[in-house]
Parts: C-alpha cells; structure tokens; sequence
C-alpha cells in the first residue's frame, strides 16, 4: 500500500481519469491557442505544442494505467485477459476506424476549431465524471468492486 492509501487518502480511478482528462483539456487549449494566433509569417513557438503533447502523454499514462488496474479487478475470475483484450478492441480498434472519419472533418472545420471542440468535449467529460464519482462509487461498491 501506498502513501496515500496508509493516510486513508487513496485516489480512486474517477480522480485519475478526471485528472487525465484535464490534462487532455489543458494540452488541446495550448494547441487551440497556437492555431488561433499563428500565420505562416509568425508560427507559434516551439514550445507550445512540446508543452501541450507533454501534457498529453501524462494524461494517457495515467488514464491507461488505472484502466489496467480497474480492468483486472472487475473483470470475473479468470477472464482478466479476455477482458483487456475486449477494452483493447473497443478503445483502439474503435478509435482507429472512427478516426478515419474525423480527417475530413479536421481538413474543412481547420486545426483551430478541431483542437478547440476537443478541450470543450473534454472539459465536459471531465467535469461529468467528476459529478458522476459519488453514483459510480456506490455501484461499484454493490459490485464488490473498489474503484
């Protein structure tokens, strides 16, 4: 057990993938913002998208790692593997096809709209599972489940 868990101040899977998503929001603001004000006569600066993808890559490391953890632990006795296989097949699989339909999207809407609806979704998502923690805390609790 953890520090935070000896404290009895464990982070339970809606707190990471609400922090993960506010990751997500943050990076895409940082990119909304570098495609408003950037021209071909003055591109954003570097920084900006090293920032913004940084900030990216620690939201997905900690969503997916808690993903795993949760995964294992609600999956029933013996199929913890049939069941990440099944998480890998909706999340990636489905995310690979359906990104074949947002390209053209992206290419009419440009970069500032797209990076723009992202960090809106997102913020959106974030704050709802933020709301939903308390329901979904008891449901998982009714399912012996520890979240």
């Amino acid at each position: 057990m953890g520090t935070l868990g000896i404290r009895n101040r464990r982070v339970d899977i809606v707190q990471k993938y609400a922090f993960a998503l506010s990751m997500v929001v943050m990076g895409h603001a940082l990119m909304w913002l570098a495609a408003r004000h950037a021209t071909t006569a003055a591109p954003a600066p570097v920084w900006i998208p090293l920032i913004a993808l940084s900030m990216l890559a620690i939201g997905e490391l900690v969503a997916w790692t808690a993903t795993y953890g949760m995964v294992s632990r609600a999956a029933p006795t013996g199929f913890a593997s049939v069941a990440m296989g099944a998480w890998y097949l909706s999340t990636l699989g489905l995310g690979g096809y359906l990104s074949a339909f947002t390209g053209p999207l992206i290419d009419s809407a440009g970069f500032a709209a797209a990076f723009g609806a992202v960090a809106a979704a997102m913020g959106a998502v974030c704050v709802l599972a933020v709301l939903l923690r308390a329901p979904l805390a008891r449901l998982a609790a009714r399912a012996g489940v520890t979240l």
